[in-house]
């Protein structure tokens, strides 16, 4: 009788193991191991799945927006950069650089300290306005290769990378000295604006490998020529898309869009969705970064598309490879 028990005992067990009632399984040995590898492996795939979003803070000029931008969450900045001769590369927008605004060195230092204190930056954009005022021979300080040598020496080993951004200044020395030096070193890249295709054509021969060929396309008012995405090509968005399936298809690598302000939400979707592109230039339109509602905004379109479409996209980490 007992044995007669046990065995119907036994078969009703294995009925509701099968139903997946009990949760038998819990009660193997090495089944929560093998539930937890199998959880943080799922994790591990989906965070590849995601597309890494750069917010990346327009304009920013000094110290204090350094870290005023990490602070609201931007994962990479954009620095315009001007040659003086005598006194080198400076932060600055407007070619007039005094003793008010701060030197490459100072905002290169900032960047690198934040990073070694554990900030998520990944990498700075230079928007270099004068590729080529400076002769190499006549005015070292402030030629390309100063630029250059100045990131590698204060940016590359707190491990930020570098984008040089040539915005149509692509026939520029500049530009050529930047093709041929960063084939050496991976933690640098290049970015130039326009239609896709033109940017494709003007990489042609270059020697540079895809991954490290950026394309941005935009306007300091991002509504001018945006379009509505549908377009084959000229507008911007329409551009943006043809650049991402470009990418896609290994011709070019991270494709950004610009510049996003307050208001700008609906167009962030696009550019995010429909464009796919992998980052945005946020801030203000024509003043530099600094402590206001209308930054905090613009990152928060970034950061709201992204929390919308978590199972497909992410906010960009230090971990994360640009290039």
């Amino acid at each position: 009788m007992p044995s007669l028990l046990s065995a119907v005992y036994r078969t009703i067990f294995l009925t509701l193991c099968a139903l997946n009632i009990l949760g038998c399984a819990a009660q193997s040995p090495g089944h929560h191991h093998q539930h937890h590898h199998l959880h943080q492996q799922k994790q591990r795939d989906q965070h590849q799945q995601q597309q890494p979003i750069y917010a990346i803070a327009h304009r920013v000029l000094r110290p204090s927006a350094v870290t005023t931008a990490l602070s609201h969450g931007a994962n990479a900045i954009e620095v315009d950069l001007t040659a003086q001769e005598k006194t080198g590369w400076w932060a600055d927008h407007s070619g007039e650089a005094n003793s008010t605004d701060a030197t490459a060195q100072e905002i290169f230092t900032a960047v690198a300290n934040e990073r070694r204190r554990g900030q998520n930056i990944t990498f700075v954009w230079f928007d270099i306005k004068t590729p080529d005022d400076c002769d190499p021979k006549r005015n070292p300080e402030c030629s390309i290769e100063a630029l250059r040598d100045l990131s590698r020496k204060i940016l590359q080993p707190a491990g930020v990378k570098a984008l040089y951004g040539f915005y149509q200044t692509a026939d520029s020395r500049g530009f050529k000295v930047m093709a041929e030096s960063i084939a050496n070193n991976s933690n640098e890249a290049v970015v130039l604006s326009g239609k896709a295709s033109d940017v494709a054509a003007q990489y042609k021969g270059k020697g540079i490998d895809a991954p490290r060929r950026l394309m941005d396309d935009g306007f300091p008012q991002m509504e001018n020529n945006f379009g509505n995405c549908q377009e084959p090509g000229n507008f911007t968005c329409a551009e943006l898309r043809n650049a991402s399936e470009m990418r896609d298809q290994g011709q070019l690598g991270k494709i950004m869009g610009w510049t996003s302000t307050r208001g700008d939400a609906g167009r962030v979707d696009m550019l995010l969705g429909t464009a796919r592109v992998d980052g945005i230039i946020y801030g203000f339109q024509d003043k530099e970064y600094k402590e206001d509602p209308v930054v905090r905004e613009a990152f928060g379109d970034i950061r709201s598309f992204v929390d919308r479409h978590s199972a497909t996209h992410r906010m960009a980490t230090a971990e994360d490879v640009p290039w």
